[in-house]
């Protein structure tokens, strides 16, 4: 399989490499680079750095990003080595994550991550006013993804409490336009996503296989709570999974089944 150089320059410049990282691992701005706990060794102290100028990382303990243990130290090389994927498998998940359509050729799609096997669709759901199509031919599960993902990022701005916008932009270094161009979204919970799903004609049954609801007690209510930010994964112009975390510590995943 062949990516023309020129693909792969591009490919990288469009996602800041802290930012690809920071969807993994927690960074913390350091300076003019970013540090955290290497993911590819026993970390007690940060020593895993990523380098904002040179788009590189490097890790000061267990030498992650040398030639000699990583091959490399930019985007594709982090996948790799987290996610542990050949190369080709690599630029796939980064033009997943980027939304960057892939070359014509034929290619094999990298392997699910976590428990679950990540379901393929191939069409896009342009509902910027959260309309489902008159006539949808999305799987219920993916009807569900995408219309979760597009209310959690209409949430984030609608909040009269703005910690979590806060947080992205001061603490994680998130620009404006990064999060609008991956969604990033905010879930407080209670029944707010239960209640928008539901009005967009969705049974319980459908919700709960989806996932994004769960019964507590007699109660169904959303499974994200806790004030947590929502980090929606994208395949195909899709969403097929979301990775969250609070405004602490606290990270989790759920895929499309």
């Amino acid at each position: 399989m062949y990516f023309s150089r020129q693909f792969l320059i591009s490919l990288k410049k469009s996602i800041p490499l802290e930012t690809l990282i920071g969807q993994y691992i927690e960074l913390k701005k350091h300076g003019d680079h970013f540090v955290g706990l290497c993911p590819f060794h026993d970390d007690h102290n940060p020593s895993f750095t990523v380098f904002h100028n040179t788009q590189s990382f490097f890790c000061f303990g267990c030498k992650a990003g040398s030639k000699q243990v990583t091959q490399s130290s930019d985007h594709i090389a982090f996948l790799m080595s987290y996610l542990k994927l050949s190369f080709p498998q690599a630029v796939v998940k980064l033009a997943e994550i980027t939304n960057t359509p892939l070359p014509n050729q034929e290619i094999s799609p990298a392997p699910a991550t976590g428990k679950s096997q990540q379901t393929q669709t191939q069409q896009q759901v342009e509902n910027s006013d959260l309309q489902l199509p008159k006539v949808s031919k999305y799987p219920i599960s993916q009807q569900i993804f995408n219309l979760t993902a597009e209310f959690y990022h209409q949430q984030l701005f609608q909040e009269n409490d703005t910690s979590a916008l806060d947080y992205l932009t001061d603490k994680r270094m998130r620009s404006q336009q990064i999060i609008k161009q991956f969604k990033i979204g905010y879930a407080k919970g209670g029944r707010r996503l239960y209640q928008f799903l539901k009005n967009k004609g969705f049974s319980d049954d459908q919700l709960l296989q989806s996932k994004l609801i769960a019964k507590r007690g007699n109660s169904l209510l959303d499974y994200f709570f806790g004030e947590i930010i929502v980090f929606p994964h994208f395949k195909n112009n899709n969403v097929i999974g979301f990775t969250i975390k609070d405004l602490g510590q606290y990270k989790s995943e759920i895929k499309i089944r």
